[in-house]
This record gives structure tokens, sequence and C-alpha cells, in this order.
């Protein structure tokens, strides 16, 4: 097993994660965001690479080399449906019921956009495929990059404080996510 220290390159990453998603929150609630479609993007960009550092992390913690994971690149689908990321997959669907229920009660001031109909967790993962897409080379690096791919882009809402969440338990627990062989 690896060390899940404090200071272990694991948690550090799970830290920086949560950094991203920590940005992508801030972004999305802030009047700017609010106020029109200029942030939409960055906001976007920001839970990608949030996201990606996460999936990483875990599989980093996981067992996976760096090289292993430098491999996958940037695809947050594959990274998402790598099988050392099962028990992240399965707290990520817990938590964005949870962000849901929350958002439902309080959505007013959470700025959601839903009519809090869907299933969370199929939201979810239609949202992380299509964030997927935007985040790798099948849209040109629409993220990150002037492009003219056409996409459907998700909101953010729901990846950004979903993922947040599990980022936090990742620090605050860091095996408790890993891949069970780590173990």
């Amino acid at each position: 097993m690896h060390d899940l220290g404090e200071n272990s390159e694991t948690v550090k990453w799970f830290a920086l994660a949560k950094r991203y998603m920590m940005a992508a929150r801030t972004l999305r609630l802030s009047a700017d965001y609010a106020a029109g479609l200029a942030l939409f993007v960055p906001t976007l960009h920001v839970t990608a690479q949030g996201i990606e550092v996460l999936l990483k992390a875990n599989l980093i913690g996981s067992g996976l080399t760096g090289n292993e994971v430098k491999a996958i690149g940037h695809d947050l689908w594959r990274l998402w449906e790598h099988p050392k990321n099962e028990r992240l997959r399965d707290q990520a669907l817990i938590e964005a019921t949870a962000v849901y229920e929350r958002a439902k009660a309080e959505k007013p001031d959470l700025g959601y956009f839903d009519t809090f109909e869907e299933d969370p967790q199929a939201l979810l993962v239609e949202y992380l495929k299509a964030l997927s897409v935007l985040h790798t080379r099948e849209s040109d690096f629409a993220l990150r990059y002037v492009s003219d791919a056409a996409t459907e882009a998700p909101r953010p809402h729901l990846l950004a404080e979903t993922f947040f969440e599990v980022a936090d338990l990742c620090i605050r627990q860091p095996s408790a996510l890993l891949s069970r062989e780590a173990h």
C-alpha cells in the first residue's frame, strides 16, 4: 500500500483537485457568472481540470504509475470508467444525489437551472460524458482553445458540487475510495 500521510503524493493530488473544484464553485456562484455567459467556459474548464486531477490522483493512489496515468491522457470518461476508480465512481454517484437534493431545497441560492425532475446520478453521468468530449481532442479541446467543434456543453453546477464533495472526502479519508487491491 502507498503512503497516504498528509504529505504523500496522492494526498497532494487530491488537495490540488479540491482547489480546482473550489475555484469552479467560486466562479459558478459569482455575480459575474449569474449575469451572463462570460464565465461559463472558464468554469467548465476548471471543473474538467479538477475532475481529471481527482480521477488521476485516485488511480495513482490505487497503484498505477505516473506514466500509466499519463498514457490515459485527458479523457475524463476513460479515467471515470477505469476499474480502479470504481469506488470513487460509486461515491460520486452517492454525492450527486445528496448535492441534487440540497440544491432542490435551496435552488434560488445555488444558481441551479434544473427542474429537479431528473435522476441526479444519470444526469451526472450525462454531464461527465459531455464534459469529457469538451476536454479532449474529440472537440479540438474546446475548453482550452478556440474551436469550431459543435458540442453540447453540460451545466457545471452538479459536476462542480459533486466532485468538490468527493475531493474533500479523499483528503479527509485518503484511502476510502482507492481500489480495494491497493489496500
